[in-house]
């Protein structure tokens, strides 16, 4: 803390200190100084130095090396390869290229919550969107909360940053003239793949991560088990996002012609894919957007729109039948129901009136000549 002015605070606890807006403590641990910045509130600083004054007594505070983030990140990860999944180890290390430039030369127990706002801040300013500057913060607060778990700090700095706010992108879904449209613009060797889309809600990566295997002829089912993430087939593990999706006579025939196609056309298709490219290795997720959904979307002389906008489209159909909430939620793989009320409950028709009038009914008949006596 040296060269910094820190003003005792008036308070029966003399190792509180102020700098700026916010409290500090000062502790001891094993003859080596500490400092942990709080926040705004001095009882919360009270409540924290009482903290770490019992856990020093009770020898629960140990004390460790003084590393750089940039040390301790780069042994973070190394500890982690063997143990997360390949696509969340590429996401921490995509998220630490930017995180040890601007940390790395910091000290892990100097770290503050100013600072990683201003991590957060400098996200912004080179234009990633607030949904991406949250996934930069919740990397940092796995990181955090394990420097805690090791010993090497006390507490997480990003504990309480918020995430951005995000901005809620307004939903838009094709009718079901447009669905039929789109469907018969696509290219024959296309057509299966579009359909599917169309007709079962699932995501990219899960579409390009279907094999032959997930999909049961006999029931009229697909079961969703991978999705394909950077070329790779990748289990999912949400029991949520693992489910079966009962699909109908007209898509199940579709698949069967796709099927016969691929054995006479594709060379090879090791990973058994129902959507590889043309060379039958996994499709690129760009490629799939650029050279095949967006081509069709022109020819059927419709507007631009998102690939995953088609799961949102197959969303609206199913609440426009008036599907349960529950059916919705597990055909579309939401954690919750709540999720899915989140993000279609807009669509959904306001039944008040009708809702009232039934009530009436219930009670009184249908009758509009009755009065209550």
């Amino acid at each position: 803390m040296a060269g910094q002015s820190l003003k005792p605070q008036k308070t029966s606890k003399p190792n509180i200190y102020k700098r700026g807006k916010n409290y500090l403590i000062r502790y001891y641990v094993d003859g080596v100084q500490k400092w942990e910045t709080v926040g705004v509130r001095m009882k919360d600083a009270e409540a924290l130095l009482n903290e770490r004054q019992r856990q020093v007594r009770l020898g629960e505070l140990i004390r460790t090396e003084d590393v750089t983030f940039k040390e301790f990140a780069e042994k973070w990860i190394a500890t982690h390869r063997s143990k997360i999944r390949e696509r969340t180890l590429i996401s921490y290390e995509g998220h630490l290229k930017k995180a040890i430039p601007f940390f790395g030369r910091h000290k892990l127990r100097q770290i503050t919550p100013e600072l990683i706002e201003e991590f957060i801040s400098s996200l912004a300013k080179e234009g990633l969107s607030p949904a991406s500057q949250g996934t930069y913060l919740r990397t940092l607060k796995v990181l955090f909360n394990r420097a805690v778990e090791w010993n090497y700090i006390n507490r997480s700095p990003a504990q309480f940053v918020r995430p951005p706010r995000k901005v809620k992108r307004e939903i838009d879904f094709l009718t079901p003239e447009e669905i039929a449209a789109l469907i018969d613009a696509a290219l024959p060797e296309h057509r299966a793949l579009i359909m599917t889309a169309c007709l079962t809600g699932m995501r990219r990566g899960e579409l390009l991560g279907l094999q032959w295997s997930d999909v049961d002829f006999r029931s009229n089912t697909i079961f969703v088990r991978n999705a394909l993430y950077k070329g790779k087939l990748d289990e999912l593990k949400s029991q949520h996002s693992r489910r079966k999706i009962a699909i109908p006579e007209i898509l199940v025939r579709e698949l069967k012609t796709h099927q016969a196609r691929q054995a006479v056309e594709l060379p090879s298709n090791e990973l058994d894919l129902v959507f590889p490219n043309t060379a039958g290795n996994p499709m690129d997720g760009n490629n799939l957007v650029k050279r095949i959904f967006e081509p069709t979307l022109k020819r059927a002389d419709l507007r631009r729109i998102r690939f995953h906008d088609l799961r949102h489209s197959f969303a609206s159909l199913l609440i426009n039948q008036n599907e349960s909430i529950k059916f919705i939620q597990r055909t579309l793989g939401h954690s919750s129901a709540q999720v899915t009320l989140d993000v279609y409950s807009h669509l959904m028709p306001d039944a008040g009136e009708q809702a009232a009038k039934r009530v009436e009914e219930s009670i009184f008949g249908k009758s509009e000549n009755k009065s209550l006596v």
